[in-house]
């Protein structure tokens, strides 16, 4: 089963001057199967860089699809130490400093992991998402993807790597808080716009299947807010979700305008793995909509595959 993140640090909206900017790169999407290969970090004190953690990872198994992505190939990293052999030094790095980065959920939950597994220690220190900040301030933007918001903002993303895009994530806090200032004149006003205002009922029949259920499911409000990444977007559940049944989960996103399909096809938006470890008849702990989902990204076509952590980051707001 997956493991519950007890201790795990909370999602802040704030404006720290003294912080770690953080990236890693993996082989994959899910905690549970995928190994780290590239762990990045840049230490900020009064808003200023100061010093810098990188290295490489021999994650002891084939690298597989993530090379495409990141460059990052088996022989780059047939010498580089273990995990389990810089967990101690990136511990003493970041010590209790909040954690910053794009997406940084999906780097803390792979952290997490490894540090309760190998250092039986738990990784407590809060974070910072700045796509949170991007959704808010940039709501008209096709998507909110790194290298969206930095072509937007008219920064150069060198390479899809770790240490580069902590550099990327200093650069785009910096503008978001130069924004802040302009637009809602202090960072209290901006955060009140993350206040939660969004209640769902249970009105469905549990009787029904899954794909009866979607034909009949409806939102149960008129108003949508139009920034969230799962507005106007379509979104394929694998695997037994931790906090929500299914019915539930796809509930919630059609109240935030979102649209839910049964199968992965060409033209979904989105993957949200649940955890695949209570099925029996998964091979490499991959559902078959988790493997079209890679197939169809390999082809080029632009599907996000989320953990079920990083889909709850996205409805957060407005749960």
């Amino acid at each position: 089963m997956s493991i519950e993140r007890v201790y795990k640090g909370k999602s802040l909206i704030s404006n720290p001057t003294n912080f770690i900017v953080l990236d890693i790169e993996t082989t994959g999407f899910n905690p549970n199967f995928d190994k780290i290969i590239e762990i990045s970090a840049i230490k900020v004190i009064d808003s200023l860089p100061v010093e810098i953690f990188s290295t490489l990872i021999n994650p002891e198994c084939p690298i597989g699809m993530s090379s495409f992505l990141t460059g990052i190939t088996d022989k780059m990293v047939v010498n580089s130490p273990k995990i389990y052999e810089v967990l101690d030094s990136f511990i003493n790095f970041i010590q209790d400093y909040p954690l910053l980065g794009y997406n940084i959920s999906f780097d803390v939950n792979f952290l997490y992991d490894n540090i309760l597994l190998y250092k039986d220690m738990y990784l407590k220190n809060d974070f910072i998402d700045l796509l949170r900040f991007s959704r808010k301030l940039f709501p008209n933007l096709t998507n909110h993807k790194l290298e969206t918001i930095s072509e937007y903002l008219s920064f150069e993303r060198q390479k899809h790597r770790a240490l580069a895009d902590c550099s990327l994530c200093i650069d785009v806090y910096n503008y978001c808080l130069n924004e802040i200032n302009d637009k809602y004149k202090n960072f209290d006003n901006f955060k009140k716009l993350f206040d939660r205002n969004y209640k769902y009922k249970r009105t469905y029949n549990k009787e029904n299947s899954f794909k009866e259920f979607l034909k009949t499911l409806q939102s149960q409000v008129v108003d949508f807010d139009t920034s969230n990444p799962l507005y106007d977007k379509k979104i394929v559940f694998t695997g037994k979700l931790e906090r929500f049944l299914r019915k539930e989960a796809s509930q919630i996103v059609v109240n935030l305008g979102g649209i839910v399909k049964d199968s992965v096809t060409k033209d979904i938006d989105f993957l949200v793995l649940g955890n695949n470890d209570l099925c029996k008849t998964l091979v490499d702990g991959k559902s078959n909509k988790h493997k079209k989902a890679e197939e169809l990204i390999l082809k080029g076509f632009d599907i996000k595959i989320l953990i079920e952590d990083t889909f709850y980051d996205y409805i957060e707001d407005n749960l």
